[in-house]
């Protein structure tokens, strides 16, 4: 072989040899050399990975799939009871409908039932201040009437007087109660009322200035609850208003004349109420001329020698220092019915 061959293949070998040089270093980028011992192992741990993968996915797939199916029951259950409810719901709704009509029929109704009873009160209130003012203008003739003992007692014969008594006490607890509900307001605030009872009063004054007049109060049934009202009216109604001055002055007009009846004046001296509005009037009574009919009545039961038990209560309830300081501030007919009421007290003071 000539030396140019020679020289042709040693170049050739050496392009070959740099080429798989090249080739090697690719190979070296991208793959890794690992002994078959290696290659072994690493195959088989890769395999138990693979089955241990498999059980754990195979465990999470289970229980997801569980979950999934007890969440669908769940939904079901809940798609379940929101339909039952919907249908309450439009049974309750029906209902609260039907609630409503109903609701507005019975407003029209108590709205109705109201009215009419606006209606009637209003009619009653006038009836019964028509018949308040009628009464009141027959008690106006009656005490106009009742001037002496004929006409007394040509109005009380028969039934017919002790109806009137009976009218006359019911007048008497239906104003007492009334008052009680208005708080013993002025007499202006139940002026037709009051109108009525003081001439309804005015007639007992007159009537109890007849002796025959005193006899048949005292005799007859409703004279208890009549004089009791009265009584308990002489303790309630205010002192320092004078609006009330002339219904109390008639008030004790009332019982000074029953006190000159031997039952009248025992009725009087049994008389709690009585006794205390006495005493209340001597000592606050801005009205003389009631002041003076206070004192006449206390007069004419320390006048009495057989009323010992009310004797002692009106010593009780007017002690004489309270007497002698009343006696001090005093003057005219009331000093001098004052004085007689002291020498009375003196009497019993002795007695005792």
């Amino acid at each position: 072989m000539s030396i140019k061959a020679e020289k042709i293949k040693c170049n050739a070998e050496e392009d070959l040899f740099d080429k798989l040089n090249v080739k090697i270093e690719e190979i070296q980028q991208d793959y890794v050399l690992v002994s078959k011992q290696k290659m072994a192992q690493l195959t088989l741990e890769i395999n138990q990975l693979k089955d241990g993968l498999a059980k754990v996915v195979n465990k999470d797939v289970i229980q997801s799939t569980f979950k999934q199916h007890t969440k669908q029951l769940e939904c079901r259950s809940i798609a379940a009871e929101k339909q039952k409810l919907q249908r309450e719901l439009e049974l309750f709704n029906s209902r609260h409908e039907s609630t409503l009509v109903e609701l507005e029929k019975e407003r029209q109704k108590a709205a109705q039932l109201l009215q009419q009873s606006k209606d009637m009160s209003d009619a009653m209130v006038e009836q019964s201040l028509f018949w308040t003012k009628f009464g009141s203008n027959v008690c106006t003739l009656l005490w106009k009437a009742s001037n002496n003992d004929e006409s007394v007692k040509a109005m009380l014969n028969g039934d017919s007087g002790l109806k009137f008594l009976e009218v006359a006490s019911y007048a008497y607890e239906s104003y007492f109660t009334a008052l009680r509900l208005h708080k013993f307001a002025k007499a202006k605030e139940l002026s037709a009322e009051h109108d009525f009872i003081f001439m309804l009063t005015g007639f007992l004054t007159n009537m109890t200035a007849s002796s025959f007049g005193r006899e048949f109060l005292m005799k007859a049934t409703d004279k208890d609850s009549l004089l009791d009202t009265a009584s308990q009216l002489l303790v309630d109604l205010s002192l320092k208003d004078l609006e009330w001055a002339k219904l109390r002055n008639l008030l004790l007009k009332i019982f000074y004349n029953l006190s000159l009846n031997e039952r009248g004046l025992l009725f009087v001296s049994e008389q709690q109420n009585l006794l205390k509005a006495l005493s209340q009037s001597l000592s606050d009574d801005q009205c003389m001329e009631n002041k003076l009919q206070s004192i006449r009545i206390l007069h004419s039961i320390l006048l009495e020698p057989g009323m010992t038990n009310a004797i002692q209560q009106v010593l009780h309830l007017i002690p004489r220092e309270k007497l002698s300081s009343h006696l001090q501030y005093s003057s005219g007919e009331v000093k001098e019915a004052l004085q007689e009421l002291e020498m009375e007290y003196r009497v019993h003071g002795r007695e005792s």
